[in-house]
């Protein structure tokens, strides 16, 4: 049922989701999945304090669920709720420090903020001598360029590139 839910979610079957996923919670009222689901479903419909609420129902079943900690940051950001935003953002990333996705927003938001030291370390403690640290190369370098330490960033431009050569954003941003 979980999975034919989440079909129907990405089917833009809302509505279908939902009863879905409700036979779900009908059997397993602690079902941290099942209550993602569904708070997705509702934010999908635009009810969002209904939505909120299950993303919370969710964590409180299973506290390390980053996707939903991230999923609430997101909407706090939207919302203009920055301390909200970023404290979500900061446990999606203690939650699952290998989810490159969370570390990436919670980086964004720091660019956005001007916090240029808390982008370059949340990203710096990502990096794994992998060819996905390209990405967090390639954000360090932004933070340095805002900061007008060019010859910096270039470096860590060069070391994405290192890591991994057919990474097109990194050309883009050396050329740039």
């Amino acid at each position: 049922r979980v999975l034919i839910a989440v079909i129907l979610l990405k089917q833009q079957r809302t509505d279908d989701a939902i009863a879905e996923i409700k036979k779900v919670l009908e059997i397993d009222r602690e079902n941290a999945l099942a209550h993602n689901i569904l708070g997705s479903a509702y934010m999908a419909k635009g009810m969002y304090p209904e939505g909120i609420q299950e993303y919370n129902k969710a964590v409180a079943s299973d506290p390390k669920l980053s996707d939903v900690h991230l999923k609430k940051g997101l909407f706090s950001l939207r919302t203009g709720k920055l301390r909200e935003a970023e404290t979500e953002l900061i446990t999606a990333v203690q939650v699952a420090p290998d989810v490159l996705n969370s570390r990436a927003v919670l980086a964004s938001y720091y660019l956005s903020q001007k916090a240029y030291g808390k982008a370059i370390d949340i990203l710096r403690k990502g990096l794994r001598g992998e060819r996905t640290d390209a990405l967090f190369y390639n954000l360090i370098a932004e933070a340095l360029a805002r900061q007008n330490k060019i010859g910096d960033a270039i470096q860590q431009l060069q070391n994405a590139k290192k890591i991994n050569p057919d990474e097109l954003a990194t050309s883009i941003n050396l050329a740039s």
